[in-house]
């Protein structure tokens, strides 16, 4: 239909009544064959929409969204980087860009998702709405945050839940814990009454807590 309808000559950038678009549309519905149409038919996506594609997890949008010119901003690679999804990660940072990297190191090491809590590893974890909160994979993690120190990435920037060893420490990700020292970060850091130590302590992370 999509088709059909812009060889007939509709235009790509029509809005609703709501101000949308068809391509703000073609993300919220993670259609990213028509939203790759709609941008080769003229359509003019920016960083607003590769946003809300990342927001709602539908990453074959926001790769055409790349894919067809569109510039990401900082938040966007923050957000990207709470999916830990290094490929994306890297799509996004061109050779001219001048992201921060330290705040998506705090963004990846609080990368979570969502399981039954039967599913969950032992120890103790965050339920929301009857589901555990646990770390995306951690090799998937451990990539992310090599890519972000490669980059000069501050370990000691505070994100709302402490720095990134801290999210490492409470998340129970041994391999990033011990990178993240091998980087210079400080265990003894205290943010809200904690260390790293403490969280792991608190969370029942005890393979961190014997590294710490």
């Amino acid at each position: 239909c999509l088709r059909l309808l812009l060889g007939a000559g509709a235009r790509a950038e029509v809005a609703d009544a709501l101000g949308l678009t068809p391509l703000d549309l073609a993300c919220e519905a993670g259609a990213a064959g028509s939203l790759a149409r709609l941008l080769r038919a003229g359509a003019k996506g920016g960083g607003a929409q590769l946003l809300r594609a990342l927001e709602n997890k539908q990453l074959a949008c926001a790769r055409a969204l790349l894919d067809g010119g569109v510039k990401p901003t900082q938040k966007a690679f923050e957000r990207a980087a709470a999916l830990a999804e290094p490929d994306l990660l890297r799509a996004l940072w061109g050779p001219k860009s001048k992201f921060k990297a330290g705040p998506a190191l705090v963004a990846v090491t609080e990368a979570t998702r969502e399981v039954p809590p039967a599913e969950a590893p032992a120890g103790n974890w965050t339920k929301v709405n009857g589901k555990a909160l646990i770390p995306q994979p951690e090799e998937r993690i451990l990539e992310c945050v090599e890519f972000m120190l490669e980059r000069q990435a501050d370990v000691e920037t505070v994100g709302t839940l402490g720095t990134p060893l801290m999210n490492a420490a409470r998340q129970g990700l041994a391999r990033v814990v011990r990178r993240l020292l091998q980087a210079g970060s400080d265990p003894g850091r205290i943010f809200g009454g904690d260390t790293a130590l403490s969280l792991a302590r608190l969370y029942q992370r005890s393979e961190v807590v014997a590294i710490l």
